[in-house]
């Protein structure tokens, strides 16, 4: 065999050809290069080719219904558990569904309760504030008609307490 060390001169000499078979090799090699490069592909899908060898059965009508009954009966099971399995899953969900919206239910009811007990303590508030400025103009007004009433009798003008107006202040 060559050994590919140099050029390919020196490849040449080393095997004892010529270079005009050298080259007529490599226009060989060359031409069928396609040829070579398809079968190359064909070996490697034939080698992912399976076979699944089996028997072939003869069975008389009464074997093959037996068998599909007791196929369509395996089938009705397997077809019952899992309904039965994915329907518990379900109603689980849901009632962990259920229970979030009860617990939210609660809690937004709760909170409208206190804002209902806010919203009360701040009416009562405000009428008890109405209240105290209702007394306090009352008792500035009566305070500015006794010293309207002191001034006026210090003056000597006799005017009586009916024709004082009273005054309201502005807070």
């Amino acid at each position: 065999m060559c050994c590919f060390a140099g050029s390919e001169l020196e490849m040449c000499d080393a095997c004892g050809l010529t270079i005009e078979y050298f080259y007529g090799v490599c226009l060989k090699i060359e031409i069928h290069a396609d040829e070579t490069k398809s079968s190359l592909q064909f070996a490697s899908r034939a080698l992912r080719v399976t076979n699944c060898a089996h028997v072939n059965e003869i069975l008389t009508d009464a074997a093959l219904l037996k068998r599909q009954k007791k196929e369509i009966e395996e089938l009705r099971a397997k077809l019952q558990g899992s309904h039965s399995e994915h329907f518990e899953e379900e109603i689980l969900n849901l009632r962990n569904t259920l229970l979030k919206t009860e617990l939210e239910r609660e809690r937004i009811a709760l909170e409208l309760e206190e804002e209902k007990k806010a919203q009360v303590e701040r009416e009562r508030r405000l009428q008890e504030q109405a209240k105290k400025i209702e007394n306090l103009s009352s008792m500035v007004l009566y305070s500015n008609r006794d010293e309207n009433h002191d001034h006026y009798k210090k003056v000597g003008l006799g005017l009586t307490t009916n024709s004082i107006q009273p005054v309201e202040l502005q807070l």
